[in-house]
């Protein structure tokens, strides 16, 4: 929240001081903020093209700086900070997903055992009521 408040502020400042410097240092600054957050969430292995799109848009946005090209730098670098954001978002996602996918599948394994005891405890009494059928005499049916 504060960064972008502090980046508010140099935005509305900029047309004063004319200083385009000064917006394409703090966007660069947020995209490096964000693709930082994005390499701590291990995007770079879970979502490689956000993660790769936002590396190569905030080195081009860094270039751009270098030659005074301020207004493309602002463009790139806001790209840049979009596709990082975005791949940690995904990731966050997966990783809400997870947890949940997690308990359904440990719900199907239980309705599954417990199916199978049922089955197991129905084909125990069969076999059991099999024994219990033969004749009280001992005799079988000979």
């Amino acid at each position: 929240m504060r960064r972008h408040s502090i980046f508010a502020l140099l935005l509305a400042l900029a047309p004063l001081g004319g200083c385009t410097a000064v917006i394409s240092a703090a966007r660069i600054s947020g995209a490096q903020t964000a693709f930082e957050g994005a390499r701590r969430t291990d995007a770079e292995r879970t979502h490689p093209y956000e993660y790769t799109t936002a590396q190569l848009y905030l080195a081009k946005a860094r270039e751009e700086d270098a030659y005074g090209h301020y207004g493309a730098a602002i463009e790139l670098a806001a790209k840049a900070e979009e596709w990082a954001l975005e791949a940690q978002a995904e990731d966050a996602a997966a990783a809400a997903a997870k947890p949940a996918r997690k308990a359904a599948a440990s719900d199907k394994r239980a309705k599954s055992n417990s199916a199978a005891a049922a089955g197991d405890a129905a084909d125990d009494a069969a076999s059991s009521g099999d024994e219990g059928s033969s004749d009280a005499d001992g005799e079988g049916d000979q």
